[in-house]
């Protein structure tokens, strides 16, 4: 009777270790994640902007998780923060919190001129003008990460 509930113990220990590491694996993008890339990339942008970030970013092979609030996600492991959102303290408070969670890059969308210092003392290190510039910088951060990957 005595091995019988400590099989049982033992099996309930095993399934919890599993689902841990199941839901792990499944936060981290799971089959979907690629393989010897990027980690992936945090977007924070509005609705309508998300296909623009979608079809820009099409050609790399890059996991990018979406967020609809200024705070990352807990647990994400990703390489590019991309802050793009309509509202500057949205942005800036998502980059704020970032750089406390993870290293990362972070590359911001700046919508109003006089907040670009804020940007700079958050530790953003690419602060873009428009939606294009910040496009094209987060492509450029992409290929140098690849390049990284690539040589090393």
């Amino acid at each position: 009777m005595i091995v019988l509930a400590l099989s049982v113990v033992c099996l309930v220990l095993l399934g919890y270790v599993l689902m841990g590491r199941l839901d792990r694996f499944l936060e981290s993008g799971g089959f979907d994640a690629p393989r010897g890339c990027v980690k992936g990339v945090l977007v924070f942008v509005d609705a309508q902007r998300r296909l623009e970030v979608e079809d820009a970013l099409q050609p790399y092979r890059t996991y990018l998780r979406y967020t609809g609030e200024p705070v990352p996600p807990e647990g994400l492991n990703c390489t590019v923060v991309f802050a793009a959102s309509g509202r500057d303290a949205d942005n800036i408070l998502l980059c704020a919190q970032a750089c406390k969670s993870y290293p990362a890059r972070m590359i911001a969308l700046c919508n109003q001129a006089q907040y670009r210092f804020i940007y700079r003392d958050y530790g953003v290190d690419c602060v873009a003008s428009g939606m294009g510039e910040a496009l094209e910088m987060l492509k450029l951060s992409l290929k140098e990460l690849y390049s990284d990957d690539q040589g090393a």
